[in-house]
């Protein structure tokens, strides 16, 4: 993410309070769709995002608005991004102090466990979709934590009208071969994303009424 300021800057701006907190808690299931300049979920009866209906629809659709779920996901973790900076301590910035210039992507990693290998392959085309040397991304993916007293979060990027969402934007999402430990131990798949942290900065939550592990691809 670079450092963007709009100059000059003359007033301290206006910091939002803290009204209702923010957790994702444990993701468990990723929803991916392709990259499109119009949302997935809208305003429309129906298709609002918090509507398990319009899940099951966006599951059912072929072409450019179908939607896939992933099996269910372990041990996704999600990092803060990395400041990026030039320089410091040295005589090659002003008064020796380094310069901030924005944020690093971030790596989300994560675990399918027990999976069949035709399940990761049909995955693997994933890769293909988010691959980074084409300049943007193709896809896109929705993040689902588990439910709690019968709510759960979806962690997804606003549209440009009110109540429209989409995808957050991803690349490279990538699966390892399978991995085992052997006595009494699950097989292990190894997966991770890449995300710009200026699409993360973006991410808005919808908390919903119905179980992620009740979407599953027809």
């Amino acid at each position: 993410m670079g450092l963007s300021c709009a100059c000059p800057i003359t007033t301290l701006p206006t910091l939002s309070n803290v009204i209702c907190p923010v957790d994702f808690d444990q993701i468990v299931k990723l929803g991916f769709t392709l990259a499109k300049s119009s949302p997935d979920f809208t305003a429309e009866v129906g298709m609002e995002i918090t509507n398990e209906s319009a899940w099951i629809t966006l599951l059912s659709e072929a072409g450019a608005n179908k939607l896939q779920v992933s099996p269910a996901i372990a041990n996704l973790t999600i990092p803060s991004s990395e400041m990026s900076a030039i320089g410091g301590n040295d005589n090659s910035t002003v008064d020796g102090m380094r310069y901030y210039v924005g944020e690093d992507n971030v790596t989300v990693a994560f675990e399918i466990h027990s999976a069949t290998p035709a399940v990761i392959s049909a995955m693997d085309d994933l890769a293909c979709l988010s691959d980074a040397t084409l300049g943007g991304s193709q896809l896109t993916v929705y993040m689902l934590s588990r439910a709690i007293r019968g709510r759960s979060t979806v962690i997804a990027k606003a549209g440009a009208a009110t109540d429209t969402y989409k995808g957050i934007p991803v690349f490279n999402v990538r699966f390892s071969t399978v991995g085992s430990e052997g006595y009494n131990s699950k097989n292990k798949y190894m997966g991770s994303m890449d995300f710009k942290a200026n699409d993360l900065r973006e991410i808005v939550t919808k908390q919903v009424e119905f179980s992620p592990f009740a979407l599953v691809n027809p």
